[in-house]
């Protein structure tokens, strides 16, 4: 993920996953531990705390919905079974 550029509470970033570029804006936000925000009705993000390198959160959502961490994508682990191996022992 590279960022391109800053305009207020967006940053552009362009990343890729695979074999495919995207370009986006994203929102950015400042936030204290303990603090979260929702997306839609059913999403919580929980910011647990960190450090300088390093920030934990809590993503609370509907067991239905696959929450996959980038690094994962990106490393092109592309069926569900495949991310598993990320998560499970």
């Amino acid at each position: 993920m590279r960022h391109v550029s800053q305009n207020g509470l967006f940053s552009e970033i362009q990343m890729q996953i695979g074999n495919v570029e995207m370009r986006m804006a994203m929102l950015n936000l400042t936030i204290r531990p303990g603090d979260y925000f929702t997306i839609g009705d059913e999403i919580r993000v929980v910011v647990l705390g960190g450090s300088k390198n390093n920030v934990k959160v809590m993503v609370d959502a509907p067991r239905q919905l696959e929450v996959v961490r980038g690094s994962v994508l990106e490393r092109g682990a592309g069926t569900r079974e495949e991310r598993a191996k990320d998560i499970l022992p």
